[in-house]
């Protein structure tokens, strides 16, 4: 049986990369309020979601597939990433922090997929 999702390293960066996502769109000009805005909340709010919702799936690929989906709106926060500074919506150190932390969750979650990947191979 599975652990509980909220011990995961990787959902805790998840969770903080929400926090990080509603800074940035805080620094957003108000006419982005339903463009680049909403798009990222949904983008943040969807890697943490299928995480959690991968984690409570029956088999281990259809966990795989939840994850996967995560990695996907995580591409998804990066390209509204550089979208924003190349507007000059946000400056370097916001970009920089950002995308960081990006990354970070990214490494984790593919060193989830493939330690996954390999239980479901020996299944």
């Amino acid at each position: 049986m599975r652990g509980s999702f909220k011990t995961l390293s990787v959902y805790q960066d998840a969770l903080h990369l929400v926090d990080l996502s509603y800074e940035l769109i805080k620094i957003f000009p108000k006419q982005e309020k339903y463009n680049l805005s909403d798009q990222l909340r949904r983008a943040c709010t969807s890697v943490t979601l299928n995480i959690a919702e991968g984690n409570g799936r029956m088999t281990t690929r259809d966990y795989i597939k939840f994850l996967k989906i995560s990695a996907g709106s995580l591409n998804e926060m990066e390209a509204i990433a550089e979208i924003a500074i190349g507007q000059k919506m946000i400056s370097e150190p916001h970009f920089q922090k950002f995308t960081k932390h990006i990354g970070t969750t990214r490494w984790k979650l593919i060193r989830l997929i493939k330690r996954l990947q390999t239980l479901e191979s020996q299944e």
